[in-house]
């Protein structure tokens, strides 16, 4: 049963966190929360899904959006952390707490991939492989029977570019800085 409809908001960026929080609880009749939370960081992850059950009770949602595009060689393994296995723990820890067979009330969850998960970008490797990584891990989960047995939907969503900070300085972002400006070139006519 319901405690208490709302939204929980999950980041490392705290200043954006609370004050998106904040926008949207005025505008909004729902509760909603921030919880600082590194995804990639198991005891943040851990902690912060128990508080958000805490305040809710249940879940009906969880969307799994986190993702960091950096291929450089000093900070890869932080992006594969953030957008892939952040992700895939709490794909399990929704299903585990959602899924019907095991007293759940069922519900969706949406994890974000990228049109990169979808093509081979010579300048941004890891980025492509991590995101293929969240299509076909989720694409397996949703495959055959597991909605009928569990009552949970597992959607990926591909995006393309977006203007967001993801595209900053793309001389730092490539695994090798002579593709840098294939990085500005893609960016740049995504961006018109």
């Amino acid at each position: 049963m319901h405690n208490k409809q709302g939204v929980a908001i999950l980041d490392v960026q705290v200043d954006n966190g609370q004050k998106l929080a904040e926008r949207l609880s005025e505008s909004s009749s729902c509760k909603v929360i921030f919880v600082k939370c590194d995804v990639a960081n198991e005891k943040d992850a851990d902690e912060a899904f128990k508080l958000v059950i805490e305040q809710f009770k249940q879940l009906d949602v969880v969307i799994n959006n986190a993702g960091i595009m950096v291929d450089n060689p000093a900070t890869w393994r932080k992006a594969c952390d953030v957008n892939w296995q952040g992700l895939v723990d709490f794909t399990m820890k929704g299903i585990k707490h959602m899924r019907k067979d095991e007293g759940g009330a069922g519900g969706t969850i949406i994890n974000v991939s990228s049109v990169a998960g979808l093509c081979r970008l010579p300048f941004l490797p890891i980025y492509c492989g991590s995101k293929a990584a969240v299509l076909h891990f989720s694409q397996s989960i949703a495959h055959g029977s597991f909605y009928a047995k569990t009552g949970v939907r597992v959607l990926t969503v591909c995006f393309g570019p977006t203007l967001t900070p993801l595209l900053d300085e793309p001389e730092k972002r490539v695994w090798d800085a002579g593709t840098a400006n294939e990085l500005k070139t893609a960016a740049s006519f995504h961006q018109k």
